[in-house]
């Protein structure tokens, strides 16, 4: 507030200083309104020399604008209050408040890697989704190509093909249903961990 204060009192200065400079020219000038003629109306801003110009101190602005310590502590303190209440609650958003305050392109810093993890992590989402969907659409092919004759057989990697050697169609079918309720099962789980990171 110390520092408001002094701030007020030197834009004071700076405003009366240009209605003064012009009076100080006329005399160094040495212009003088020959006598008999009456004195020339002043322009607005300027101040006669029988004015006293008005000196404020640190304690006239005290006293009008109350105690710069109470002042300094409330102006201090709403800017935290309105973060305190944006900031979760916890360890993280406190932490997080106070590397900020400690170093502002820290924050800036930590930001950003906050938003390329969470990009990392939203474009290995939507890969898991892409896979889940296709292993899912993969076994719905396979489960119709063994309920339906007329379809050529599907084709399976080798350690599927022995697994299948010795099994009927219905066997197949009720193991490819099981992998089948299991793929979508991820698949709906993938979903969901897509959608909360969106």
């Amino acid at each position: 507030m110390r520092s408001g204060i002094v701030a007020l009192a030197v834009g004071l200065l700076l405003a009366l200083v240009p209605c003064l400079a012009p009076a100080s020219e006329e005399k160094a000038s040495g212009e003088n309104p020959p006598a008999g003629t009456s004195k020339p109306k002043q322009k607005p801003g300027r101040i006669e020399k029988t004015e006293a110009v008005p000196v404020y101190t640190n304690e006239d602005l005290e006293r009008m604008f109350g105690p710069s310590t109470a002042s300094d502590k409330k102006r201090e303190e709403e800017p935290a209050r309105a973060e305190e209440s944006r900031a979760p609650l916890g360890g993280a958003g406190a932490e997080a408040r106070q590397a900020a305050e400690r170093d502002p392109l820290g924050a800036i810093e930590e930001e950003r890697a906050r938003e390329a993890d969470r990009n990392l992590r939203l474009a290995k989402a939507e890969r898991e989704v892409a896979e889940a969907a296709a292993r899912v659409k993969e076994l719905e092919k396979r489960a119709l190509a063994v309920r339906n004759p007329f379809l050529p057989r599907p084709e399976l990697p080798p350690e599927e093909a022995e697994a299948w050697k010795g099994l009927s169609n219905e066997q197949r079918l009720e193991r490819i249903e099981a992998a089948l309720a299991e793929a979508r099962k991820k698949l709906e789980e993938a979903r969901a961990r897509l959608a909360a990171l969106q």
